[in-house]
């Protein structure tokens, strides 16, 4: 595991967790006696369960970790919504029939089941590419 990044505040009784923004001691022991978990994350996501006297706040990480990227996200979004369209005309050709006549330009028509497959194919790719996590 790489440098600690943030500490998470991890409560097994409710199963939530949150990133720890308060340092005090007291309140930390206070808090690891209640039961509550401190888990270490580093900068890739890998977390370990930490000690409450390791929670400490870090230096020199800011900015060291991105939440997303909304061009990652848009990629993705896009790729799951062309495999739920394709499934849609495979399940319900009519509703196909109906999108194609709210379109200007007359749609090439496909074989649904070759458009599903590829569609599905290409969200597979996307989630092969390593950056899904």
């Amino acid at each position: 595991m790489g440098e600690t990044v943030i500490y998470m505040a991890h409560d097994p009784l409710s199963n939530t967790e949150a990133q720890v923004t308060e340092f005090d001691p007291a309140l930390l022991n206070a808090a690891a006696s209640q039961g509550v978990v401190f888990v270490a994350v580093d900068a890739h996501g890998n977390r370990r369960i930490a000690d409450v006297s390791e929670v400490k706040p870090q230096k020199g990480t800011e900015g060291s970790l991105q939440l997303v990227q909304p061009v990652y996200v848009d990629e993705r979004m896009q790729a799951v919504v062309d495999v739920f369209d394709a499934l849609q005309t495979l399940m319900l050709p009519e509703a196909a029939a109906l999108a194609a006549a709210d379109d200007d330009p007359p749609a090439q028509v496909r074989d649904p089941v070759e458009t599903f497959s590829a569609k599905l194919a290409a969200l597979r790719e996307i989630t092969k590419a390593g950056e899904s996590r």
